[in-house]
């Protein structure tokens, strides 16, 4: 019962860091074919 009103009162979305994840692979792999040396992150 805990666990069910911890998840409605503090819910937990990965959207955002999937989001920002997604931004930084996209961004290296731009770098990548631009010949921008040091992509590593």
């Amino acid at each position: 019962m805990h666990g069910i009103v911890a998840s409605a009162v503090h819910p937990l979305h990965t959207c955002r860091m999937e989001g920002m994840n997604n931004k930084i692979k996209l961004l290296k792999q731009w770098a990548k074919a631009n010949g921008i040396p040091n992509t590593s992150l």
